[in-house]
């Protein structure tokens, strides 16, 4: 199931097609249907490219296939990245989560055993007071140039994955996506962006869905598909060109939390830390002005970003049996 909506930017002229979707695994599917519904669809040639793909992928289906598998490979690797990171000193975020303290006069229920020694033994449990909301959206942007090399698109998912660990770990609520925005996606010239929740705020973070969600070869193959979503229009033999500013101007279509971060040109080590370093400055300080990867939802409603003329949302999906 996804939402479908047409939505026009003040900085383009151009209307952009944008599908929402609740799970990978329903993009997954939806862009398999989607690609064999269309009268000329975007089909790839080139799935020998292990160094492109990151994987060994046969077709389309098989790609769609392991999708929602194990992949033991990757998790191998973004764990070693996912350790590299924790071992390299990141900073200690405030714990949001509810600790007990005592108190002599009040509280929610009393300890027997420290009123018998005569110790404050009414508890209570209360949260540590942080700045900022308790809840953040992060967007991994997949999008990435044809000369980066597959395992160090890696290093921006394992730097989305840390963080969202971090955050949990504090008490704080994550939604996590993976998505992508690309300019001249059809032929008319218009514009595509592809999003799937990777998970919700309620949701623990599933390593072995998230992997999968911000590999190369998930973007590549099951991404470029994606623009086969929009059945009246013929996609472009390229899948889509960057577009400017990426992932942030359809942040208002995905969160509407007060914090989001756009994960984004991260290829290596030093980058990834960079961002898990910088974003959880900016959280613990609660000002996200100084993180070049940080908007906050003002941000993303003034003049620079807002998206204009959006259509009725409207859930659908077209491709259904």
């Amino acid at each position: 199931m996804f939402i479908h909506k047409k939505a026009k930017s003040n900085q383009s002229r151009y209307v952009c097609e944008c599908f929402i979707f609740d799970s990978i695994r329903d993009m997954a599917v939806d862009s398999e249907k989607a690609t064999y519904a269309h009268k000329d669809p975007y089909q790839p040639h080139d799935f020998d490219r292990l160094h492109f793909y990151g994987r060994e992928i046969r077709d389309l289906e098989h790609a769609v296939k392991i999708s929602t598998e194990p992949w033991d490979d990757g998790l191998k690797i973004i764990q070693e990245m996912i350790d590299e990171l924790r071992d390299s000193k990141l900073p200690m975020l405030t714990s949001k989560k509810r600790r007990s303290v005592w108190r002599m006069d009040d509280g929610d229920d009393v300890d027997m055993d420290r009123l018998r020694s005569g110790q404050e033994f009414w508890r209570k449990s209360q949260r540590e007071k942080t700045p900022g909301s308790g809840t953040i959206t992060i967007i991994s942007d997949m999008r990435a140039a044809c000369i980066v090399n597959a395992n160090n698109i890696l290093w921006r998912g394992a730097a989305s994955i840390v963080l969202t660990y971090l955050l949990e770990q504090a008490g704080y609520r994550v939604e996590l996506w993976a998505g992508q925005a690309g300019a001249q996606a059809y032929t008319d010239h218009s514009e595509m962006m592809v999003a799937a929740r990777i998970k919700t705020h309620q949701e623990p973070l599933n390593l072995g869905t998230a992997v999968a969600s911000v590999s190369s070869w998930f973007y590549r193959s099951v991404g470029f598909h994606a623009a086969n979503l929009c059945q009246e229009k013929n996609p472009t033999a390229f899948a889509a060109m960057d577009r400017p500013n990426g992932m942030v101007p359809f942040i208002p279509l995905l969160s509407k939390d007060e914090t989001s971060f756009v994960v984004q040109g991260i290829w290596d080590k030093e980058a990834a830390l960079n961002f898990v370093r910088n974003a959880s400055k900016a959280i613990e300080e609660g000002d996200v002005t100084n993180c070049k990867w940080a908007y906050s939802w003002e941000h993303c409603l003034n003049q620079s970003y807002s998206l204009k003329d959006i259509q009725d949302v409207v859930r659908i999906n077209p491709l259904a049996n």
